[in-house]
């Protein structure tokens, strides 16, 4: 198997896949990643219970957690139908001059 593959390998139906091995971390660590990972999305779960709508830079700004984690704890809420990704009506201009999606609890 080579790098890509072992990237995307086959997960288990029923499975939940919260952190994506794109480092190539050890089996330890990616336990730690994948339990970093679930309390992240729990953050951000909790920021979009208050019902508005928001993108990942404002979970950022409220929640300090990093970017990058923003964008997958959302990504993979979305993916479980706990947050819906709202139209090209609801983009907003954020940071860097870019439209960039809003999110909302389902």
């Amino acid at each position: 198997m080579n790098k890509q593959t072992e990237l995307f390998e086959i997960i288990p139906n029923g499975t939940e896949r919260n952190w994506f091995n794109t480092i190539s971390a050890s089996k330890p660590e990616l336990q730690q990643f994948t339990k970093d990972a679930k309390g992240q999305e729990a953050v951000v779960l909790k920021v979009f219970e208050s019902g508005e709508k928001l993108t990942a830079l404002e979970v950022k700004r409220r929640t300090g957690l990093n970017q990058d984690s923003c964008k997958r704890a959302i990504t993979v809420l979305k993916n479980k139908g706990k947050l819906l990704k709202l139209g090209k009506d609801d983009m907003v201009l954020e940071e860097y001059g870019k439209m960039n999606h809003r999110y909302r609890i389902k």
